[in-house]
């Protein structure tokens, strides 16, 4: 329990995700995003925005649990600007499917809003992202954004169809993120100053692209 708090609180990113999703809730400003293509063409901001905006407080607080669990760990093991890039990302490709899926079928009087993309984005990164060593377990990496797209796809015959298509696009969004940090790099060996780093005071102390030195680094080397 004490190491769940030590890591939150070294989640600067996720906490401050966190307290603006709640501050939207409580104001409830129009920022959804609509059915209709070309009118999101001429806000493209609701493709991201909408993701902080939560209609029902279930909804809210589901998110913002799965955020601060997967979202702390991906930020302290990746760095923080990593994880918003994620977050952003799972919510702009979600809510893409959403409005050009809408335009198709015409159903253009539906809005969508909620954090489900963005936050699963997140917990598929963190769950592919080896830098994260996350795992349910001990099973596959895969098992997450597995599990979730099941579940998307058997959620596109029931009522909410236009949710499980964005949820697809937070899991593409997220799945894509952690295949691509995983690539080896062909760079030189680590700077000695990032290795005696680790070694004083921790992997956690370095910074995002320390991790990212290292972490190439080692791929490479297997």
């Amino acid at each position: 329990m004490l190491k769940a708090f030590r890591i939150l609180s070294d989640s600067s990113a996720t906490l401050v995700l966190s307290a603006l999703i709640i501050a939207v809730f409580f104001i409830s400003p129009d920022i959804s995003l609509g059915g209709d293509w070309h009118a999101t063409a001429s806000e493209p901001w609701r493709l991201a925005a909408y993701s902080l905006l939560h209609n029902r407080a279930q909804h809210l607080v589901i998110n913002l649990a799965l955020l601060l669990s997967f979202g702390s760990r991906y930020e302290t093991r990746t760095s923080a600007l990593r994880l918003l890039v994620v977050f952003i990302a799972g919510g702009i490709m979600g809510g893409a499917l959403f409005a050009a899926a809408s335009a198709a079928s015409g159903n253009t009087s539906v809005t969508l809003c909620g954090s489900s993309a963005a936050v699963i984005a997140v917990m598929c990164a963190c769950q592919t992202d080896r830098r994260s060593g996350f795992s349910i377990w001990g099973l596959s990496p895969f098992f997450v954004p597995i599990l979730l797209t099941l579940d998307s796809i058997m959620g596109l015959f029931g009522s909410n169809t236009g949710g499980s298509l964005a949820h697809i696009g937070g899991i593409i969004a997220g799945v894509a993120a952690g295949l691509l940090a995983n690539r080896p790099s062909t760079g030189h060996n680590p700077p000695a100053h990032i290795i005696g780093k680790a070694e004083r005071s921790g992997y956690s102390s370095l910074t995002g692209e320390e991790r990212d030195i290292l972490f190439n680094q080692n791929s490479t080397e297997k």
